[in-house]
């Protein structure tokens, strides 16, 4: 894998040993190796009696803004990948990297995902085509319709949500960073960085990695949260078969839910 990237991290709260096993697991199986990075608790940076990081206060000082809605786990979540986008943004023996969650998994085996990357990045080399500042492994909620075809199933894109996988370079980190202090979680400064600076963005779609919503809730903050991580596009591909019916099974399921309520409500009056 050191051809396509310089170093691959997983992000992995300390509490969270189980998923972590799960995810070597899976990389394992893709014969892809991995360093462990321990990721951010965002309640600890605001107890002031705690032991204290004081790297992690500098991260949190530098791009939390002071008037923001984030919860504690999305500021967490946030500076765990701005320490790493920060990591490559200044390592002068880093220029990619591949950033993970724990909670990222994919039915692929063997050697497909690197062989795929190693494809990729060897078509847009040969053509001359700007590589892209990230290239999301995996996504949701992206506005899919709007897709310009780069080669096979990579897309630029301009709105990818979820960062559960995903490629970085030294150039995207700093462009990200340099959008600092957040107000909005982590997930949206990509799509941002797009809009305001030219950020190049490119998806694989279908997703090579999705994220294990069933298994792995800790880190969700709501059902209908957990939910839109498991939803790739805004709006269903009809070329992609598999989307069609998943979102045809979502509206058999609600017409059902909506006429048994309706029966209980009529048979009570």
């Amino acid at each position: 894998m050191e051809k396509v990237v310089d170093a691959t991290f997983v992000i992995n709260m300390d509490s969270d040993k189980d998923r972590l096993i799960e995810f070597d697991n899976v990389m394992k199986k893709l014969q892809w190796s991995y360093e462990r990075h321990s990721g951010i608790n965002g309640k600890k940076l605001f107890i002031q009696d705690d032991i204290q990081n004081a790297y992690h206060l500098t991260l949190k000082e530098k791009y939390v803004h002071l008037f923001n809605f984030l919860s504690y786990s999305e500021i967490g979540c946030m500076l765990s990948h701005v320490s790493l986008w920060d990591k490559v943004a200044n390592d002068p023996t880093l220029n990619k990297i591949a950033i993970f969650e724990d909670d990222a998994r994919t039915h692929l085996t063997g050697n497909t995902v690197i062989d795929l990357l190693t494809e990729f990045y060897e078509y847009i080399n040969e053509n001359n085509i700007s590589e892209p500042d990230m290239l999301y492994l995996g996504k949701c909620l992206d506005n899919c319709i709007t897709y310009e075809k780069v080669w096979n199933n990579v897309y630029k894109s301009s709105r990818p949500l979820c960062l559960h996988s995903y490629i970085i370079t030294k150039k995207g980190a700093q462009k990200l960073l340099d959008l600092g202090p957040y107000t909005t979680p982590i997930d949206s400064v990509p799509p941002d960085a797009y809009k305001r600076n030219g950020t190049i963005l490119m998806a694989f779609h279908p997703s090579l990695f999705f994220q294990d919503i069933l298994s792995n809730t800790s880190n969700l903050r709501s059902l209908g949260l957990a939910l839109n991580n498991s939803i790739e596009c805004l709006v269903s591909q009809q070329h992609i078969p598999e989307e069609t019916s998943y979102f045809m099974g979502i509206v058999i399921v609600a017409l059902v839910v909506i006429c048994i309520l309706f029966l209980i409500f009529i048979s009570r009056g």
